[in-house]
Parts: C-alpha cells; structure tokens; sequence
C-alpha cells in the first residue's frame, strides 16, 4: 500500500480493498468530499445511510467492534470505522505524514497522523458487503494490529 501511494503522481489520493466489498461508485462519492473541502475522507460502515449488503460473521463483527473502540480510545479520535477499506485524501495529507504500519492497521495510524496534523476529516457512508476470500485471520492479525496501535499512539504523543 505505502509502497503504491508514493509512486501515485496526482493530487487526489486513494484506496479501496482489493475484495470488491466497496462498489466503485461509493468510492468516488468519497473522493468527492475532497472536491467539498475535506483532506481526508473515509468511507464508513457505521453512519446513518451506511448499508450492509452482506454482513461479517459475527466472530468479525465483534473483533471488529473491539478494534474499533480501542482505536478511538488509543488513538484520540471520534472515526467510527478506521477499517472499512475506502479512502481518499489530498496529496499534502500523504505528504505530511509517514506510515510506518503495514498490514490491516495502515488505516489507523493513516487516520490518527492526519488527525494529529489537523487535517479536516470526513467520514462518508457506504454500502458494503463481506467477501468470503477476506484476507484478515483473527489468529494471525489481532496481535500485529494491537501492537500497531500502540506503536501509533506512542507517535502521534510525541
């Protein structure tokens, strides 16, 4: 991921998971926050207007919940979803920060750098649906992404 964004030569930067869970046409309603004044926007599955189409097993859905509350309370922001795999920022956002993380934790040090920067951050419902060829193993990933986060609020403390 780090090593794709920094070969991208535009202005408008982006991501989406390579599964297919996001419809290409939610993506472009995200990077057209952009366009509105936001420098980062991350497409969520936890606003009002967020559909699920196909939801997670219900193992996912609590590892997930779980995440998602440490990492607000770790990383000092008010982001619902830093996992759901779709966003777009300025040029100068990716410019200002540096992503040390690899893996499934990428999106929130890249969420917690902005915001500890000041960049305007907007999240932006989606419709979403689970791919069974989902990549995350909860054995193998929870432990990197706990000590991912940490890494990161130990960072954006300093």
């Amino acid at each position: 991921m780090r090593r794709g964004l920094a070969l991208a030569t535009g202005e408008l930067l982006g991501f989406v998971d390579g599964d297919a869970s996001i419809h290409p046409s939610d993506f472009m309603r995200v990077a057209a926050t952009i366009e509105q004044g936001a420098d980062l926007a991350v497409g969520s599955r936890k606003l009002r207007g967020s559909i699920i189409a196909c939801p997670q097993p219900l193992s996912r859905r609590l590892s997930g919940s779980i995440y998602r509350m440490l990492a607000r309370l770790l990383l000092d922001t008010t982001i619902r979803d830093f996992q759901c795999g779709c966003k777009a920022f300025r040029r100068e956002v990716w410019e200002a920060i540096t992503i040390t993380c690899d893996g499934f934790a990428f999106d929130a040090e890249l969420i917690a750098k902005a915001h500890r920067e000041g960049f305007n951050i907007v999240e932006v419902p989606i419709t979403w649906s689970n791919k069974a060829s989902s990549k995350v193993s909860l054995p193998r990933d929870t432990l990197a992404m706990l000590r991912c986060l940490l890494k990161t609020r130990a960072e954006v403390r300093r």
